[in-house]
């Protein structure tokens, strides 16, 4: 696996205040999760996500504007889990923000099984918080 592009979308005067996404390979034993990022970096920077562990490395940027990450991942358990903060009344948390996390894993046979979450928190006012969760959702890829 690689980058997956996530996108947040606030309207009607809500703003992004946390994003949490999640990767996780723990339900498959002929599975490892070999690296993973981006890596915790504060705000008003651009993050670089490198993936090694096998050939070929690959790797990409994206910019974090005003917002910050916090790696919460465990190679030993198998899962990486980013959590995403857009400081309130920043273009960061009003407009679009897009983040592009990736995970390098490997298997011993078939194909590639690996599970996501999002979690998303819009803020509008101290009445009107709304909280969306993506559930577990499943993937499979082939891998040759």
């Amino acid at each position: 696996m690689g980058c997956e592009i996530l996108q947040s979308i606030p309207k009607n005067s809500y703003q992004t205040r946390e994003i949490i996404t999640r990767f996780s390979v723990k339900d498959w034993a002929n599975q490892t999760l070999r690296s993973y990022g981006p890596f915790s970096s504060s705000s008003n920077a651009s993050v670089t996500v490198g993936l090694s562990g096998f050939t070929p490395n690959v790797s990409w940027t994206f910019n974090l504007y005003s917002s910050s990450v916090k790696d919460d991942s465990s190679l030993s358990e198998k899962y990486a889990r980013w959590i995403f903060k857009l400081p309130l009344g920043t273009s960061t948390a009003k407009n679009t923000f897009v983040m592009k996390p990736g995970a390098r894993i490997t298997n011993a046979v078939g194909q590639v099984g690996f599970k996501s979450t999002h979690n998303i928190d819009y803020y509008k006012n101290l009445n009107s918080q709304k909280v969306y969760n993506t559930g577990s959702l499943t993937r499979y890829l082939n891998d040759r």
